[in-house]
């Protein structure tokens, strides 16, 4: 409401946004399935799809780990907005935000492992965004090797969920709190 109305609402308080993501991702961490109902009787699937497009980078390194945690503890309530969530994650793919984009990677990961080869359908959008935007260097680091290697663990986990293969310790360390 602030960005549509400056002089009627106070600027938001990034910081206080942050410590609220943080916490939500600790209980839905913590609860795990028992988080469901109170996703259920809420509009956080909105306000993390504004979180997830903040400009401020914390904000959204945040609320990419509590999209990766709630895809863990209770993906019904995840999956109809994956459409829309997963361009925001492509976009966040960026090594210049390191944490950033290593909680994207990991949201990524854990979307993935919930839906299989449905998520084809979405998923190019992202690895393709990556790789085109941000060519591996001659002197890279080991990170952004790491980063940039998303897609790999990615097609293997689409590709093995019939045998029900856990996922690479990989793509389980990208999340960054």
């Amino acid at each position: 409401m602030y960005n549509q109305h400056p002089d009627q609402y106070e600027a938001p308080d990034k910081d206080f946004m942050i410590v609220a993501l943080d916490l939500l991702s600790g209980l839905a961490e913590g609860l795990g399935g028992s988080v469901d109902q109170l996703v259920a009787r809420s509009n956080i699937m909105t306000l993390l799809f504004q979180c997830m497009q903040d400009p401020m980078p914390e904000v959204r390194q945040s609320s990419f780990a509590l999209l990766g945690d709630l895809t863990k503890a209770c993906f019904p309530h995840v999956k109809p907005c994956i459409a829309e969530f997963m361009p925001i994650l492509g976009l966040n793919l960026n090594p210049e935000f390191i944490s950033v984009c290593n909680n994207a990677t990991w949201a990524i990961g854990e979307i993935a492992m919930q839906m299989g080869e449905l998520l084809l359908a979405v998923c190019p959008y992202c690895s393709l965004h990556f790789l085109h935007t941000h060519p591996l260097p001659h002197n890279h680091s080991k990170m952004s090797l790491t980063i940039s290697a998303f897609p790999l663990p990615l097609t293997l986990i689409i590709t093995h969920t019939d045998h029900q293969q856990p996922a690479t310790p990989m793509m389980i360390s990208l999340k960054t709190v």
